[in-house]
């Protein structure tokens, strides 16, 4: 052997990686070991509800239940879809409560599986998405693994499980199948058919799963990421290429769009009409913005995606102390994905790197709302669809997804060292590690360096609630002593540990990666046991960080439905109004106003009875409206003439209320139902009509102390008063959830108000056959001019947006099927034909 070849070979092994079982085993093989663990991490981490007898039911989804729950019946009634939601806020499209989509696709056999495995059978969902994603983009199983357990298992998650967010814990899932897409049609030219079919299919479940926000903002993130590639596709002299494949992208987005355009039609027909559209009255276009900004997180809170009980946890046990009202919880990414963060932004050299940070930093700033105010205001006020949404705080799933990725090629660059003939760190990664270890160390021994611990408002909010208890001034020296001593010495302390404790644990972790990296770039360590024990402790980490904010009283046995829950909660108070609410034919004539219960923030009373109250995330404007005006309890404020033309028979609350018309109807163990003697019936004549055609001089004049519901009408449109109306008789002979029918009798020309809300997108009148124009009445309720004689009026709701829509969805359900179908066939097509090829040239 040569003198120059031995020196070489002593060179190799001089720099040679330390050896590993892990290298031995076929990569095919190490992804099944990958797949296996992903899937088993779940189950054990949800065991009692996946394998036990548990399952969760929380909050919002009992509110859904009995949200949903008229819906349910008139559907099972009736045999169609009913598309009104009677039961709550008067009366209003169940788009967003309880609206079944009409054509069927891939995702309703994945939710049909993920149902059966709550909440396991999303999550592989996630899993294997953001491990596909992470492979194709050059990870090994190892670092895949990795990214799709930060991805997964991110402590928003087991959150929003625990709450009840299930559309959007659906919906988040399919993100990863989106991009993985993407990915595939713009940089994987073999995979480019296959890449446009599962961007169509990836891109129709995530908006089918029914949750536009998570949507939005993922979306957000995918247009920045390709506007730079973009960019670099004209630096490159590409862009005739580039725009190809967007073109693709634009077809396959179209063809989802059609394909979900059935629900989504309606909905954003309800849109303009709803809360998220603005007021009429405030003139806006959409959420208040103070509404919006509301759950924004704090600078400071950021440091929670590193050490979760920073600002204190959670709200349930005292401890929080950040800028939100409440929360269930910190966003934590994980102390080794926060590590290698830091570490794949040194040593990741893909310009990727750039496109994740930029995103993931800009969607951080989102998150901030109202405490970073001038820059989130002008992107409320100029970003399409931006002010349609609120809680900022929840643009940090696409923030610590972006930082994840960075953080998969961090713990990559250790395998690529393999054929690195460099030994050890260099001054950079040095630094990022050491920067890490610093702030760890910082945070556990002297955390109110960077901390105070006090919540803004919190020292006088305590002191008012003391003063009150004991009937002395919160001016009084002493009991502001005792307050500070009740701060400094048990509240502060308290989370001041929480805090150090968990610092302790980020260092521990940490310290332990650190060590590892340490250990592969000087090649004492081999890499495989690096990614290996990298994995298993942020399986650790995650795992047993999101536990602690899933709250027992989240779950139920597994026998115990929606409906045995509700119908627990029965009191005798609900028991009454359900014996004497309904009419002979068992139609419900009448409502009721809940104030036994939280009337604008529970849907429980709706599940028995209709109500002018409820809960959902969207409400039409114009009853939002009037509740501020007229009904707002907490400024004491109850119009007894509004409840009447809302056809509210009856009222509940603790005691007997005194109130004008109102007695007492029936007195239990849990309340009073109060009964309003005056209640209008379901349709009724006036005698004289008064004109108001600005918005907020009709609303206001509802308060006016002339205004009669029984004999007036107030209308927004510009008509003659100066007529001779007749009062006559109505009698509502067809009470369904799209369909009315009245038969009325009257002498002269007439006026009739019909205590419905008034939504002119779908709903159309007739009379005796002939189309009659529904006007805009009391600022809330609809009204129809009728001539003099017997008739027949019919109001039905066929929009155009679900029956056209449902059609159109069938369609584009079916061609989004095909395309996947046919991108599977090109891309085994063109791989064989690429095959065929190379064996020709090798003969």
């Amino acid at each position: 052997m040569s003198k120059k070849r031995r020196k070489q070979r002593q060179n190799k092994q001089e720099i040679a990686q330390p050896e590993s079982f892990w290298q031995n085993i076929p990569v095919k093989t190490q992804h099944i070991i990958m797949a296996v663990l992903l899937f088993i991490i779940p189950v054990i981490m949800f065991w009692d509800v996946v394998v036990g007898d548990q399952k969760f039911y929380a909050h919002d989804t009992i509110q859904w239940r009995a949200a949903a729950e008229a819906t349910i019946e008139d559907r099972e009634q009736y045999g169609y879809e009913p598309l009104w939601a009677p039961s709550m806020y008067g009366g209003m499209p169940s788009y967003f409560i309880n609206y079944e989509k009409s054509a069927v696709n891939v995702d309703d056999v994945l939710n049909w599986v993920g149902r059966k495995a709550f909440p396991a059978g999303f999550m592989w969902i996630g899993l294997a998405g953001s491990y596909l994603l992470f492979v194709m983009m050059g990870a090994n199983p190892l670092a895949a693994a990795f990214g799709a357990l930060a991805f997964a298992f991110t402590t928003y998650i087991p959150i929003i499980i625990g709450a009840g967010h299930n559309s959007k814990f659906i919906a988040y899932n399919f993100i990863p199948w989106i991009i993985a897409g993407y990915y595939m049609l713009t940089r994987k030219q073999k995979l480019r058919w296959l890449g446009f079919g599962v961007f169509a299919l990836a891109l129709t479940a995530e908006l089918r799963a029914g949750h536009p926000q998570v949507t939005y903002y993922f979306g957000i993130f995918m247009v920045i990421w390709w506007l730079t590639d973009l960019v670099l596709a004209f630096k490159e002299k590409i862009q005739s290429a580039f725009l190809k494949k967007t073109g693709l992208l634009v077809l396959a987005a179209a063809l989802s769009l059609v394909a979900v355009i059935q629900p989504y039609w309606p909905k954003t027909e309800l849109t303009p009409y709803s809360t998220r559209g603005g007021s009429e009255i405030e003139n806006t276009g959409g959420l208040d913005f103070d509404y919006a900004m509301a759950w924004s997180q704090g600078w400071g809170e950021l440091l929670t995606l590193a050490i979760p009980n920073a600002y204190g946890g959670s709200s349930s046990d005292g401890t929080y102390w950040g800028p939100k009202s409440f929360t269930s919880g910190p966003h934590y990414m994980g102390a080794l994905v926060f590590l290698f963060f830091i570490y794949g932004m040194v040593r990741w050299k893909n310009n990727l790197k750039w496109i994740f940070f930029g995103g993931g930093t800009l969607t951080m700033l989102f998150s901030l709302g109202n405490e970073f105010l001038a820059f989130n205001r002008l992107m409320y006020l100029y970003v399409p669809y931006f002010n349609k949404f609120r809680t900022p705080e929840m643009w940090l799933i696409v923030t610590v997804f972006a930082f994840t990725v960075i953080a998969v090629f961090g713990l990559q660059a250790l395998f690529n060292d393999l054929k690195d003939k460099t030994q050890g760190l260099d001054s950079k990664e040095w630094a990022a590690i050491g920067a890490v270890l610093f702030f760890g160390g910082l945070m556990s021994v002297a955390p109110g360096s960077l901390l105070d611990f006090t919540k803004v408002g919190e020292r006088q909010m305590i002191l008012q609630q003391a003063a009150q208890q004991n009937q002395v001034s919160p001016q009084n020296p002493q009991l502001q002593q005792q307050v500070d001593q009740y701060l400094n010495n048990q509240i502060i302390p308290q989370r001041k540990e929480k805090a150090a404790n968990d610092a302790r644990r980020f260092l521990i972790l940490t310290v332990i990666a650190g060590g590892m990296v340490i250990g592969v770039r000087y090649h004492k360590v081999a890499p495989a046991y690096a990614g290996i024990a990298v994995v298993l402790l942020t399986a650790y980490d995650l795992t047993g960080v999101g536990n602690r904010y899933i709250s027992d009283n989240s779950k139920v046995p597994d026998h115990v439905d929606g409906e045995r829950v509700l119908e627990q909660r029965e009191r005798d108070v609900d028991t009454f109004i359900v014996e004497n609410l309904k009419n002979e034919t068992g139609v419900w004539d009448y409502r009721t106003f809940p104030l036994l219960d939280s009337p604008y923030n529970s849907a429980v009373p709706s599940y028995f009875y209709p109500t002018i109250g409820g809960y959902t995330a969207v409400k039409l404007a114009v009853f939002q409206d009037l509740i501020d005006e007229t009904l707002d309890i907490s400024r004491g404020q109850i119009n007894t003439k509004v409840l009447s033309m809302l056809n509210t028979k009856y009222l509940t609350y603790g005691q007997p209320v005194q109130l004008p018309g109102f007695e007492v109807a029936f007195q239990g163990q849990s309340g009073v139902v109060m009964e309003n003697t005056n209640v209008q019936p379901k349709a009724w004549f006036v005698d004289s009509l008064i004109v108001k055609t600005d918005a907020q001089e009709a609303l206001s004049y509802l308060n006016h102390q002339d205004f009669d519901p029984a004999k007036h009408a107030v209308l927004q449109k510009d008509i003659s008063t100066e007529r001779s109306l007749t009062a006559g008789s109505a009698e509502v002979t067809t009470l369904a959830p799209r369909k009315i029918e009245i038969e009325t009798v009257n002498e002269g020309d007439g006026f009739l108000v019909i205590g419905e809300v008034f939504y002119p997108a779908g709903w159309s009148a007739t009379i005796d056959g002939e189309l009659a124009e529904i006007l805009k009445t009391n600022y809330v309720l609809r009204g129809i001019e009728v001539p003099a004689g017997n008739h027949t009026i019919t109001l039905e709701f066929n929009p155009t947006s679900h029956t056209l829509g449902s059609t159109l969805a069938w369609i584009g359900n079916g061609l989004v099927f095909l395309i996947f179908v046919g991108g599977i066939f090109l891309t085994v097509k063109g791989n064989q034909f690429a095959k065929d090829e190379e064996e020709t040239e090798e003969a």
